[in-house]
């Protein structure tokens, strides 16, 4: 099934580099990453590449209700109800609802074996602005930061070999939402290991990757060290009123 398949036209490898090097990538074999069947359709980007303009229309995240198996940091979750989870990567694909019971887990930035562009504003967006989305439209102007961040080409040239890069819609009905969330991520960081960055098929690396806050350390009673919670239910992460199911999976098409 097709989602982001038509920008696989840009031509060459992409790679996808932090404006700083990582010093090691940590991953763990995960049991189980299920993604739901609940996702955003249309989120309309603008494709450029020299003087030519693309409006394309994308499924994205947040992907729901989606579980996740394994331990991540120590946080062990057993079938459990995760965050929404949002897609990173524009040039694969990710059908839904799917499993993918081999995926790995980095929590230093990694999809694919590649290193995300600007990944510690992803993990700001994903900690800090994200939990604010509610309304289809501001969960669709999350997903647009997320791509806008990644692939804007403004901090590595190599980014897309054939110069191409991708901004968001100023006029679809989320851009008001986008531009208050971009106004607020400024130059704001997060680590990387707030994050599951999550590679569905590491071995083949051809399905699109995903991405996750992780549950936040709560501080013991009398203080000392935070600890990593169990993943709380399902109903305190997904608060906004249900999105459309569409069970033939995400798919995109060219305007």
């Amino acid at each position: 099934m097709n989602n982001f398949s038509q920008l696989s036209k840009l031509t060459g490898a992409v790679a996808l580099v932090l404006a700083g090097s990582c010093a090691f990538i940590s991953q763990a074999y995960a049991d189980d990453l299920y993604l739901g069947s609940n996702y955003i359709y249309p989120v309309s980007m603008i494709e450029k590449n020299g003087n030519t303009v693309n409006t394309v229309n994308e499924g994205a995240g947040p992907i729901g209700p989606s579980t996740f198996t394994g331990t991540i940091l120590g946080n062990t979750f057993n079938n459990t109800p995760i965050n929404p989870v949002y897609c990173v990567d524009l040039f694969h694909n990710v059908g839904v609802p799917s499993n993918w019971p081999t995926a790995t887990v980095s929590t230093a930035g990694v999809i694919n074996g590649l290193s995300v562009n600007n990944a510690g504003e992803v993990a700001y967006i994903l900690d800090a602005i994200a939990p604010q989305a509610t309304t289809t439209n501001q969960e669709a102007a999350v997903q647009a930061l997320i791509w806008t961040t990644i692939y804007d080409g403004s901090n590595s040239p190599t980014t897309y070999v054939d110069g191409n890069k991708v901004t968001a819609d100023s006029n679809a009905s989320y851009y008001s939402s986008y531009t208050g969330y971009l106004a607020e991520l400024g130059s704001h960081i997060a680590a990387l290991d707030t994050v599951a960055w999550v590679t569905p098929d590491p071995v083949n690396k051809n399905v699109q990757g995903q991405a996750f806050a992780l549950p936040a350390p709560v501080a013991p009673l009398g203080g000392g060290v935070p600890v990593s919670p169990v993943p709380v239910p399902a109903a305190l992460f997904f608060v906004g009123p249900a999105l459309v199911g569409l069970f033939g999976g995400l798919r995109r098409k060219s305007a």
